[in-house]
């Protein structure tokens, strides 16, 4: 029976420019989903736990960016309690990314298409490349999965390496037309800018919007 393709490393490379906060207690159960819940109803929580994420992300960094331009010396505790929600719903998500359903890979791919939006339009590209990475082992690992299998699809090892130079090239230069000015581009639209090119290259939909 095949395992999850390389889910650890992936979701160790979402959460690379994620603070760390010891003090943070796990998840409970109650707060995640019941053990034993219908894999459905364990999907749902993983797609919404991710959003969730990233929405606090977004204004995590947003506000952020601001405290730096006003110069205050301390973090705000709206920055704090943005961060360690971040960090909660990231490990939320890890205990529930376990299983390799279709919607749990497809909450994965949306994590770091994007982090990677959001990444791009703080200027921070090289986090954008750590979360395009995730993407593309994440391809590689389906591709390499497939082939073990004997059922090489078009979605087989040697399509899925085609598809990550393509997919490459076309979100490099995106952000390269777009990083000029990003006052007329929000994180939203550079978010559907990757997902369509992700779409385009390995012709799998991600109907997961920021």
């Amino acid at each position: 029976m095949s395992q999850a393709p390389a889910s650890p490393n992936i979701l160790d490379l979402i959460t690379s420019t994620v603070e760390e906060y010891d003090a943070t207690p796990p998840p409970q159960p109650e707060e995640t989903g019941k053990e034993g819940a219908h894999p459905a109803d364990d999907a749902t929580i993983t797609v919404n736990l991710a959003l969730h994420a990233l929405q606090t992300a977004f204004r995590y960094y947003m506000l952020r960016h601001q405290i730096r331009l006003d110069g205050p010396s301390t973090p705000q505790p709206s920055e704090t309690d943005s961060i360690q929600a971040y960090d909660q719903a990231i490990r939320s998500l890890k205990l529930h990314i376990s299983c390799a359903s279709e919607l749990n890979e497809e909450a994965v791919i949306a994590c770091c298409l994007m982090f990677a939006a959001i990444e791009a339009f703080h200027n921070r590209y090289p986090e954008v490349g750590y979360h395009l990475e995730a993407v593309t082992r994440l391809m590689r690992a389906r591709g390499e999965d497939n082939e073990q299998q004997e059922d090489m699809q078009p979605g087989g090892a040697s399509g899925t390496n085609e598809g990550v130079i393509q997919f490459s090239d076309h979100v490099l230069l995106r952000l390269l037309e777009l990083s000029e000015d990003y006052t007329t581009c929000s994180a939203t639209e550079l978010f559907r800018h990757i997902r369509s090119s992700f779409t385009a290259c390995f012709g799998i939909p991600i109907s997961i919007d920021l």
